[in-house]
């Protein structure tokens, strides 16, 4: 198969992804917050844009690199992009859990922190701006120069995963494996990482690695970024290799030990397959609890399935 036959195809399958995101939207409608029914508002516009974005042929995918991080910075964008503004039947259910996310979402300590990782499972505005990677490379960048420190970002989300699964707030939820407050949960517990991760940079280009991941014509790169979310890679998934990836792992390594977070489960798949393409040095073998081979409630049945349609919907564009 030749490069610009592979590329089409590419560029094809992202159209189809991307349509199914907008019809999945238009059934669902997208929310501007919750509502103690759990509903979501209607689209107004009542026309899908899936057969706009199936009708014709699949056209070349051009790659655009994506820019080196400046100094100084980029200013933060104004409103910054908010976690958990899109809605694809993913509900919380009980009164007192949509009471708890309309509070912490506006709670101006939590919006400070600038969450990486909820950004990437689940804001419909960062999803948007992944058209536009100097935008993108705003808003990462934002969500590593906060005014909090990190250490502090990371006690209010500690604090935030211990009030979230109260019985009094979204408890229930969790419990009955609902997708949005797992979601939630994992974004809280999973926050160091995220950060950590969202902050890596390519010494040989000097942008962003999930910009670099986004801005790649093939999807290789960005399986290993989902990875964290409990999804692990497909069957054929090939890595190229990167540094970018290496360092993802290397990051990921540092806490795939521990059983509460989704990278427990996932990492073992994704490092061994790392390792098979690019060599044994590639990813670090880590010692895993054993907890973290029996936890399947996060990640198995009907909520990996929702978690991988929510993750894959808002990334690939």
């Amino acid at each position: 198969m030749g490069l610009e036959a592979e590329h089409g195809e590419h560029a094809q399958a992202r159209r189809l992804r991307r349509a199914h995101h907008e019809e999945l939207v238009y059934r669902q409608g997208t929310p501007t917050s919750l509502s103690n029914s759990g509903t979501s508002t209607s689209s107004s516009s009542g026309t899908s844009t899936s057969s706009n974005l199936l009708s014709g042929t699949a056209a070349l995918a051009v790659y655009t690199a994506p820019p080196s991080v400046p100094s100084p910075a980029l200013p933060v964008p104004t409103p910054f992009p908010a976690p958990f503004d899109i809605s694809i039947s993913l509900n919380v259910t009980t009164p007192s859990c949509v009471n708890f996310f309309n509070t912490f979402i506006q709670n101006v300590t939590f919006r400070a922190c600038r969450p990486f990782g909820m950004l990437m499972s689940s804001s419909q505005q960062f999803q948007a701006a992944q058209a536009n990677l100097t935008q993108l490379t705003a808003i990462v960048g934002g969500t590593c120069a906060t005014d909090m420190s990190a250490a502090a970002c990371g006690e209010v989300m500690d604090w935030h995963a211990a009030q979230i699964a109260q019985d009094g707030n979204c408890g229930a939820d969790i419990a009955a494996q609902e997708a949005l407050a797992v979601t939630a949960l994992e974004g809280f517990r999973s926050y160091r990482m995220m950060r950590a991760a969202g902050c890596l940079v390519n010494a040989a280009t000097h942008a962003y690695c999930y910009v670099e991941a986004v801005a790649s014509l093939l999807p290789n790169d960005l399986y290993f970024w989902v990875a964290a979310l409990g999804i692990p890679l497909p069957n054929a998934t090939a890595p190229t290799c990167s540094a970018c990836t290496q360092q993802l792992l290397g990051t990921y390594g540092l806490y795939a030990n521990d059983s509460s977070l989704l990278i427990s489960q996932t990492y073992p798949g994704a490092a061994d397959k790392a390792r098979q393409t690019c060599g044994e040095g590639y990813a670090d073998y880590v010692a895993l609890p054993s907890a973290a081979h029996g936890r399947a409630m996060w990640a198995s049945g009907t909520l990996a399935a929702l978690l991988a349609a929510l993750v894959l919907a808002v990334q690939f564009v």
